[in-house]
């Protein structure tokens, strides 16, 4: 304990500078890669006949974290209910991540032809998108 207060007091702030650095580094990332997620409830579809929608084209996607994605041309998406932000749909021959601190499990919510956001069903939750994107599927029975 003698050592570190008869050390010069720059030296004791250049210490106490960096661990406050670092402090602020580290909740700095943790706010720029965690995936904001807001408890909701999956309602089922209103019919029971539900056909799997095919993507017409690509769509590059950022996420809220700074990460891409991209729903490949023809994808096919299935209507798995709805909650307040619009209509669920879950990828049908793929699984669909967004990334966070981990990559997770969604499926895309889509209100008035817009991805608004994530469905993320682990976590029971709705990830907005931020900056929305036009989705068109092709009309079932037509790819």
């Amino acid at each position: 304990m003698s050592k570190i207060l008869n050390q010069p007091p720059s030296r004791h702030l250049a210490r106490v500078g960096a661990l406050v650095l670092t402090c602020l580094m580290l909740a700095a990332c943790q706010s720029i890669i965690a995936v904001d997620v807001v408890h909701t409830t999956l309602s089922p579809p209103d019919s029971p006949e539900n056909p799997i929608l095919t993507l017409e084209q690509a769509q590059s996607i950022t996420l809220d974290t700074g990460y891409e994605r991209t729903l490949p041309r023809g994808s096919h998406w299935k209507l798995v209910g709805t909650i307040v932000e619009g209509r669920v749909y879950k990828p049908v021959d793929a699984d669909f991540t967004i990334q966070g601190k981990d990559p997770v499990s969604a499926y895309l919510v889509i209100s008035n032809g817009q991805l608004v956001g994530f469905f993320v069903p682990i976590e029971e939750g709705f990830s907005p998108l931020y900056k929305r994107v036009s989705i068109s599927f092709a009309k079932p029975g037509k790819t």
